[in-house]
């Protein structure tokens, strides 16, 4: 799986702080163990685009504020 390898080399490179969001196909057993590795947000077939941008909207304020 090519995400746990993204957030290594995030973590390598000093971005671990950098919200990673996913979407697609993914099977349902494999997103406890991603959002276990940081992943803030599994987006699935047919999730909104509404729901994807309140999401990195947050993000962004969260970030901002911080």
């Amino acid at each position: 799986m090519l995400v746990p390898e993204i957030l290594d080399e995030l973590a390598r490179r000093g971005g671990g702080d950098i919200p990673v969001f996913v979407g697609g196909i993914i099977p349902d057993k494999d997103i406890p163990p991603l959002v276990a590795r940081g992943v803030r947000k599994v987006f699935l077939p047919g999730s909104s685009t509404r729901d994807i941008i309140a999401f990195i909207q947050e993000e962004i304020g969260q970030r901002q504020r911080a």
